[in-house]
């Protein structure tokens, strides 16, 4: 029996390696280019002048002529592309000697390329951290970056550590994952295939024949017994199959999500949401446990015919504990189950030290109020414009809300996008909405998700000790609406606002109610964004023709993951239907925004456009190779008070956004703090200049004290 088991074992792993050798890019360096993007440079003669050049080496230190390779770097583009023979590149060692032209430069990025294809960006930040050693030259960091000061008239000489080609290799591995859901499928295809065969292969192989095979073997009781066994072990490969699959699909589209996330989602009543895009799923499936079930039984009856099925029950059972556990080891390791069991035990002092209580500080309005339309777009990010414009693509889907980001405010200083880093707790709407109205993050490994939907107004709904946006206006006599084309009960976005602003929330069952759409009418999450913005300009209207300042806040739902809703005004320019629905967003919001400028109340109205979060849709964030970009939600400021300030450069996440929308309505903040967040047009440093993405997630996931007894209860 022993000896059957590991015979078996060995088949299937030899399958499963084959299919990973098969289905598995390595990095070619014959057709590898890197390009480094210099900052601050200026040649001190004629254009092209200047030149990089890169040296490789298999022995640390050594370096030579003949290894190496020269580019010009021109002017015009401040770049420099080298090219790589055949080698071992994740062995090499290597040198870049840059340019002697300047007194100081700045690398900007690194752009990778395979086979003439883009498939990471490296930051300057990045390849700076990975230069172990320089000569005649030194790094210099300050709060306009990190730059590399060459103080004699020397060629200044960098050394990479190896760690920077393994980096190099890691993003080209992540590139290659899955490109699109038919290549996804038919690898998870192979490899339940190869399972499947090596079972097989097995059985057939590694099982004896005899009488103790034969027809007396298989007596009543026996049969009965064996059909059993059979179909239980049939019900662990396909619960193997099912979490095998269940997995990739987390993987794919959920790439950033981490266990206390996902936790809390699967928490949260599903009334409400939409369930289409998980249709398919269900359809796969269920057409894989059938179709294995099948193969299962039928290979069964071939083996019993020939006498060698003794122990194919057996093998069937180890055979679905691999895929079980393999697929529970991988998917584990992706939500970072350590990292969540690691910090549930921890407490942070975050809220005690830096929360600032909007009650507890001078808030001083102008005397003429401004009217607030704020609009949240969902999952829409910088990462969809164009490099030039500060984005990740080649072609610039949201070209519009690029031109109103650059003529008016995102903190970037220059003409490039800008946008809010989302943190732990704001990575989806519900969370996204209360880090920006209230500068609180969601923490949900503390808050109860089964709640969510039950939170009313009154005393319990969702933190009823934070004072949020919705209250300061609300307490200076706002007309305040939230319109939205789902559910707005779910995730308790309604509750949310009715609690703490005495919102007006307009829904999809508003609209109904309301003869706007008919009963039976139901797309993608309710109504589309076409018949929302038609909506919202008639409410828009309505508010400005009464004496209050009114807040009119509206979230879209089209550029909802996966791939998005294509309604009858999108277009079909792009290959993948999430860009063109991205870019039929972009008009949609443009035009509403033109219109909001051409009536009389604009004057004294500001509008803050504002991504709720980064898209779930990871598989299109990497067909479209934008795995490394540093990616932001998009954040521009229309019209705002003429006391609030420039929009200089800053680094910022969305929990600054709550103090930085009372700016833009001309509110002057006493100590320019409110929640966790800063007042982005003040000089006053951001938690995130402070301490990074990574000090603060990790921040944000632990218990609080403060969060629990002063906000949560």
């Amino acid at each position: 029996m022993k000896k059957r088991w590991l015979q078996t074992a060995i088949v299937n792993v030899f399958f499963l390696m084959l299919v990973v050798l098969v289905q598995n890019e390595k990095l070619d360096t014959s057709e590898f280019k890197m390009v480094i993007c210099y900052e601050e440079y200026e040649t001190s003669g004629q254009a092209g002048e200047a030149v990089s050049q890169l040296f490789w080496s298999t022995e640390q230190g050594m370096f030579h002529e003949n290894d190496s390779v020269r580019s010009f770097v021109i002017e015009a583009n401040s770049m420099a592309t080298f090219t790589f023979p055949e080698m071992d590149f994740q062995k090499a060692y290597l040198r870049l000697d840059p340019f002697m032209s300047d007194e100081t430069f700045s690398i900007k990025s690194i752009w990778l390329y395979q086979k003439g294809a883009l498939f990471a960006i490296m930051s300057g930040d990045d390849f700076h951290s990975y230069i172990s050693q320089m000569e005649n030259c030194e790094c210099i960091t300050d709060e306009e970056g990190t730059y590399i000061y060459i103080p004699t008239s020397d060629d200044p000489v960098l050394y990479l550590d190896i760690s920077f080609n393994e980096a190099v290799i890691a993003l080209f591995d992540e590139y290659t994952r899955p490109e699109d859901n038919k290549t996804s499928n038919n690898r998870f295809i192979l490899v339940f295939a190869a399972l499947l065969i090596g079972m097989e292969s097995g059985s057939f192989l590694f099982s004896k024949s005899g009488r103790t095979h034969g027809r007396a073997a298989y007596g009543r009781g026996r049969k009965v017994r064996h059909i059993c066994a059979i179909a239980a072990a049939d019900l662990l490969v396909c619960f193997g199959l099912a979490l095998s699959y269940g997995v990739w699909y987390l993987l794919t589209y959920f790439g950033d999500v981490r266990l206390e996330e996902l936790l809390f989602l699967l928490d949260t009543p599903l009334e409400g949401s939409n369930l289409s895009p998980f249709y398919t799923i269900f359809a796969a499936i269920a057409v894989g446990v059938t179709g294995i079930t099948l193969v299962i039984f039928a290979t069964d009856f071939f083996l019993k015919k020939h006498q060698r099925n003794a122990y194919y029950a057996v093998w069937l059972t180890l055979v679905g504990a691999m895929a079980a556990a393999l697929a529970l080891g991988i998917g584990a390791n992706h939500i970072d189950v350590a990292t969540y069991f690691s910090y549930i035990t921890q407490e942070t002092q975050i809220y005690d030290e830096y929360y600032v209580d909007g009650r507890t500080v001078e808030l001083t309005f102008p005397e003429q109020k401004r009217n607030l339309i704020y609009i949240y777009l969902e999952s829409m990010e910088i990462t969809y414009a164009d490099q030039e414009s500060g984005g990740a693509m080649e072609e610039n889907y949201i070209p519009n809300l690029t031109r109103l980001a650059q003529e008016n405010i995102n903190f970037s200083g220059t003409d490039a996008l800008n946008g809010g880093h989302a943190l732990t707790g704001g990575t989806f709407t519900a969370g996204a909405i209360i880090a920006q109205t209230s500068g609180i993050s969601l923490n949900t490994i503390i808050t109860d998700g089964s709640r969510v939907n039950e939170w009313e107004y009154g005393d319990s709904y969702l933190f009823p000790g934070a004072w949020t946006l919705g209250d300061i206006l609300n307490e200076q006599g706002y007309a305040q609406v939230f319109m939205i084309g789902s559910d707005g009960n779910y995730g308790g976005r309604g509750p949310y606002f009715q609690g703490h602003g005495n919102y007006t929330v307009m829904d999809y069952y508003t609209a109904v109610d309301e003869g706007k759409i008919s009963e039976d009418y139901y797309v993608w999450w309710g109504y589309e964004d076409e018949k929302l913005i038609e909506y919202a300009k008639e409410e828009i209207l309505q508010l400005a023709s009464e004496a209050e300042p009114f807040n009119f806040t509206m979230l879209t739902v089209d550029t909802h993951f996966t791939d998005g809703y294509l309604c009858k005004l999108c277009g079909d320019e792009y290959a993948l239907q999430y860009s063109n629905v991205i870019a039929c967003s972009d008009s949609q919001i443009s035009e509403l925004v033109t219109w909001i400028m051409e009536q009389d109340f604009y004057e004294d109205t500001t509008i803050i456009i504002s991504g709720d979060h980064l898209t779930m849709d990871s598989a299109y964030i990497t067909r479209t190779g934008a795995d490394s970009f540093n990616r932001r939600t998009y954040f521009t400021i229309i019209n705002p008070a003429g006391s609030a300030g420039e929009g200089k450069e800053r680094e910022y996440s969305t929990l600054d956004i709550y103090p930085t929308t009372l700016a833009a309505l001309g509110v002057q903040i006493e100590g320019d703090r409110l929640g966790l967040g800063v007042n982005l047009f003040s000089d006053v440093p951001t938690l995130y200049e402070e301490y990074g993405a990574d000090y603060l997630n990790a921040e944000l996931m632990k218990y609080s004290t403060y969060y629990v007894e002063e906000l949560l209860d």
